[in-house]
């Protein structure tokens, strides 16, 4: 998938993907030191850590974008490292990823999964934005939010609900969440951002608060598995 070989290039404050030519691709494999399988996964621990705090090389066309490690314990257990940035990615992409790295992994005769690519979903994302139907939408939510102002978290209200003895902190019960997600047949997420909404309003002392976020269901079948970041443009 182009998306794994891709680098960022900043041009006049905007940043785009630029896709590399097709390579070989080679999994280095790290043997680290200890005695025994504990030692093992500690040094496996403090790899994994350094690791972490190496930046990946997202603006270098010759640098690591993406990171795969196979870490050897010892014959009988390894560890797959899969380190990317979350800018050129999203989670299910990620987990688009490693399912099929372990579904080829169980069974090299697997039947490959069908997905189109990235660059399929942009096309038809800029497809859609100059379409009548995106200047609808977009006409719509400006009237919807019409009257709204950006706010921050206001100082004044905050020291307001102090002195009062406010309690502005939410707490969610996992199970709670999930049971009304079923009930209401709606996500998860949802609820938590419904429950963020509900703080906000009892931190600033307002009943109506408007908050964007980024979210793509991978409601299409045919990008259901694509990696990449498929966030739905407004």
């Amino acid at each position: 998938e182009g998306i794994l070989r891709s680098y960022l290039i900043g041009k006049f404050g905007k940043f785009y993907v630029q896709e590399k030519e097709p390579q070989e691709f080679n999994l280095i494999e790290v043997d680290l030191p200890g005695e025994d399988r504990d030692e093992r996964i500690d040094s496996c621990e403090r790899y994994l850590d350094e690791q972490a705090r190496t930046p990946l090389d997202l603006f270098d066309p010759d640098g690591e974008q993406v990171r795969f490690r196979l870490i050897k314990i010892d014959d009988s257990l390894h560890f797959l490292m899969f380190m990317i940035s979350h800018i050129v990615i999203d989670y299910g992409g990620v987990t688009s990823i490693i399912n099929r790295i372990f579904r080829y992994y169980n069974d090299e005769s697997a039947e490959k999964l069908f997905c189109k690519g990235f660059d399929e979903f942009i096309k038809r994302e800029y497809e859609f934005l100059e379409s009548p139907k995106s200047r609808e939408e977009k006409q719509y939510w400006k009237d919807l939010l019409k009257g709204y102002k950006r706010n921050t978290l206001s100082k004044e209200r905050s020291k307001r609900n102090t002195e009062r003895n406010k309690d502005v902190s939410l707490y969610l019960d996992k199970k709670a969440i999930e049971e009304v997600s079923r009930r209401e047949k709606t996500s998860t997420f949802n609820m938590l951002m419904l429950g963020f909404h509900l703080s906000l309003a009892k931190l600033l002392d307002v009943n109506d608060v408007v908050s964007s976020y980024i979210i793509s269901n991978r409601a299409d079948k045919e990008f259901r598995d694509t990696p990449g970041l498929l966030a739905r443009l407004m």
